[in-house]
């Protein structure tokens, strides 16, 4: 029996770049996997689309594009009425997630241009939201995301993939955080040789999470375990702004002087928090756990606050104090190196700034990138949150 002889195997070894690309991807070397991250206040879609190899524990990650959508005030306005409780119609809320599966779906179109000819390739969508998060009366955890996946892939014409808080609390989680393996599959050190070195990577968001990510060559049985500690982040400083300003929902993370800072408060901030953890255990990530947390701080100084002055002096405080606890907790992990990653903020403000000053070199670039040396420099651009969710579409 003859067998017959292959024409990809008489080609020459200077063919053209994009017919390599071509037979690489023929024989499904890599996957193409696309995510969408919609940030804690409403504010933008980011999204990612992300080449791998490999699979489970080997998996490595080639390259990644990306692209981000604003959403428009009065539609961040009404989802965060349903995030915090104030609208609960089940009609309206059909109506937004429509709406926002539009602008999701502008983000895929972007992605699929710059994906081109393999645009084909694409095997699913992963989405990545703040949801709505429900307590029953006996404590119980349910999450409700905030995206229509029928819509979204109709428009977009590849299949999606959601509610990750919820496949995690009905395997007994908490539902957030999600992104430990991400990080350490990005963050590790994963030489194949000698991986020998412990990072630490802080995720600054609407609450911080400071992972501390052990080294693997590959050949252990199992994923090693990943230490986490949260702390504060922009969604305090938020919370805060809001209460000020006079409770509208909407409060904004700005960048303030530093003039404005009062460094008398922070030993009483201090305080409060370690009686806020005390009391509140389990806060999990949530939206609106530092509601109470803003509240008492503000309680704490309000025979100080009489003037926009002062307001602007208890945000910049705020701020700074947040810092503050970033840093520390980044300092909590030990000698290892520090990477930061600012998924939330769109432009300079006060607690990058003030983590800038306290780290010197490290300091936190604005916009979703991370600090330092990036573990693979060629996704270093993309949003941290949207890199993310294309990672747990693959899982």
């Amino acid at each position: 029996m003859i067998l017959p002889y292959l024409a990809i195997w008489k080609t020459s070894y200077s063919e053209q770049a994009a017919e390599q690309i071509d037979r690489t991807l023929e024989v499904r070397q890599h996957r193409l996997t696309a995510g969408l991250w919609v940030s804690s206040r409403f504010e933008n879609v980011h999204g990612c689309l992300l080449i791998s190899q490999g699979r489970g524990k080997f998996t490595r990650f080639r390259h990644a594009i990306s692209a981000v959508e604003s959403i428009d005030s009065s539609l961040q306005h009404a989802c965060l009425e349903f995030t915090t409780g104030k609208n609960t119609n089940i009609g309206d809320l059909t109506l937004l997630l429509r709406d926002l599966a539009s602008i999701q779906t502008q983000v895929v179109a972007s992605l699929k241009i710059q994906a081109g000819k393999y645009v084909d390739r694409i095997l699913a969508i992963a989405v990545l939201d703040p949801g709505i998060w429900i307590q029953d009366f006996d404590g119980q955890q349910s999450f409700q995301s905030m995206c229509d996946p029928v819509a979204l892939a109709e428009k977009s014409g590849v299949s999606v993939i959601d509610e990750f808080p919820t496949r995690d609390l009905a395997v007994g989680g908490h539902g957030m955080p999600l992104d430990a393996l991400p990080a350490w599959m990005l963050f590790a050190d994963r030489n194949p040789r000698v991986s020998d070195r412990v990072n630490t990577l802080v995720v600054i968001a609407g609450q911080t999470n400071v992972y501390r990510l052990p080294p693997s060559d590959g050949l252990d049985s199992e994923l090693p375990e990943i230490e986490l500690t949260e702390t504060v982040g922009y969604g305090l400083l938020a919370e805060v702004q809001s209460l000020l300003s006079g409770g509208d929902g909407q409060g904004q993370v700005a960048d303030f002087e530093d003039r404005y800072v009062c460094q008398h408060w922070i030993p009483v901030f201090d305080a409060i928090l370690e009686e806020f953890r005390n009391r509140k255990t389990d806060v999990g990530g949530k939206p609106n756990q530092y509601g109470l947390l803003a509240r008492l701080l503000i309680d704490s100084i309000t025979e100080s606050i009489d003037s926009p002055e002062s307001n602007r002096q208890v945000l910049a405080t705020v701020a700074q104090w947040i810092a503050n606890q970033i840093v520390r907790a980044a300092n909590a992990a030990g000698d290892t190196e520090v990477f930061f990653c600012d998924s939330e903020s769109g432009g300079p403000n006060a607690i990058a700034g003030g983590i800038g000053e306290l780290c010197g070199k490290l300091a936190v670039e604005s916009g979703g990138q991370a600090s330092g040396t990036f573990a693979n420099s060629k996704i270093g651009e993309t949003n941290y949150g949207a890199l993310t969710a294309a990672m747990l579409g693959l899982f």
